[in-house]
């Protein structure tokens, strides 16, 4: 066991999933499988300091897996063939393998992610336009824990792969192009909460699970259904389906416009915050008080009319995983935006758009004359200059072209 700080490598290779861009399911070609355990030298914990550096900076996303049964899942597999200790047959080797180098524990390790590495190329190939590449997956253990690290990794100038064997060449400057993903999971962490499950304990686990992701890219669904995590992080479909089931609940409540608007803005902006941070929402403490708190400042009874209500009759679940979800960032600013054309007589439409803070406030609907109405856009007094210049130039535009 390792006492200190100090990282004690205990198995290390790098398989390959071979898919190239949009290659179909029938088409698909298998992974390429190491025939023994490659090195533990001062590349691989070079490797490990650079994925541990990125993941300090860009991985603040955890989770945990969702259970143990799903497979072909890292999850499952773990219980089976590390946790059970369910022995691996030699259809695991190649034709290279030599068992004579390898004790009996180092056999099991190179053959489980073995069966890692397919699983992990079966949710490649069910994720429409994700490509294959080198595989590297290590088992480690620093400060009595022991982890697992899987990353899919681009092999470009900064790091040299021997392709006959997999082995490390040279890692002469690894930086964030090198990998696509990668996950780090703390086996103990996985471990104990298997066993919680086994002992018929109903306990939340802590997160074993963390993500490396490039800067604030999403983290791709398919290493998600991986693990498979407990709730889905960047998860679009359930961000934009939140915000569209507020806005329709807000427009059959009865909430006052401004109290509609100052709702929406208020958990538009909670969702953008998790999103820039990688937390999870839950909609039954975190959103649901935003409503009731509005409702009780001004009188209103929900009693009959509940967000709970009408977004189970719109498709959420009332449990857990229902109600928790990490929202996507790109979904949420899209959800933001405000964008519509103005039919204007006798010329083409004038296209709005902006975010949706600026609906009422600083552009706005001017109807006091039902006979003239117009849209009025608030502009900051220092930029007043460059845009009369532009409608100026509109106006030059317009004069040339009837004298034309």
């Amino acid at each position: 066991m390792s006492s200190s700080n100090e990282i004690i490598v205990h198995a290390m290779i790098i398989n390959k999933i071979i898919r190239a861009q949009h290659q179909k399911r029938e088409d698909r070609s298998a992974p390429l499988i190491r025939g023994n355990l490659h090195s533990n030298n001062k590349n691989t914990r070079k490797l490990i300091d650079f994925l541990e550096a990125q993941r300090e900076k860009y991985g603040s996303a955890s989770s945990h897996a969702s259970n143990f049964r799903e497979s072909p899942t890292l999850s499952n597999l773990s219980k089976e063939y590390f946790f059970d200790g369910k022995f691996l047959e030699d259809k695991h080797d190649t034709e290279s393998t030599n068992l004579t180098v390898e004790n009996i524990h180092e056999t099991q390790c190179r053959r489980y992610m073995a069966v890692i590495t397919h699983a992990l190329d079966h949710h490649v190939y069910n994720t429409p336009g994700t490509t294959g590449d080198h595989v590297p997956i290590i088992i480690y253990e620093q400060n009595d824990i022991c982890y697992l690290y899987i990353a899919l990794l681009n092999v470009q100038d900064d790091i040299t792969i021997d392709e006959n064997t997999g082995e490390i060449l040279d890692t002469t400057s690894l930086n964030s192009n090198t990998f696509k993903i990668a996950v780090k999971v703390s086996l103990n962490g996985m471990l104990d909460h298997y066993e919680s499950i086994k002992n018929g304990l109903d306990e939340t686990p802590a997160n074993y699970v963390w993500w490396v992701q490039k800067g604030k890219d999403q983290i791709p669904q398919y290493i998600q259904h991986f693990i498979p995590v407990k709730y889905k992080i960047d998860d679009a479909k359930t961000t934009k389906h939140l915000m569209l089931t507020l806005r329709g609940y807000l427009d059959t409540s009865s909430f006052t416009p401004d109290a509609r608007d100052a709702i929406d803005k208020s958990v538009y902006s909670l969702l953008n915050h998790k999103a820039e941070k990688k937390e999870s929402v839950n909609i039954t403490t975190d959103i649901d008080p935003i409503i009731t708190t509005m409702a009780e400042q001004l009188g209103i009874d929900l009693s009959t009319n509940l967000f709970k209500d009408y977004r189970i009759a719109n498709g959420f679940q009332d449990n857990e995983v229902g109600n928790v979800f990490y929202p996507d960032s790109k979904a949420v600013r899209g959800l933001g935006q405000l964008k519509f054309d103005i039919n204007v007589a006798g010329s083409e439409p004038i296209k709005i758009s902006g975010m949706r803070s600026h609906a009422g406030n600083t552009i706005d609907l001017n109807n006091d004359d039902p006979s003239n109405p117009f849209v009025q856009i608030k502009v900051e007094p220092r930029d007043v200059e460059a845009i009369r210049q532009k409608l100026n130039q509109g106006n030059s535009n317009e004069s040339e072209a009837r004298e034309d």
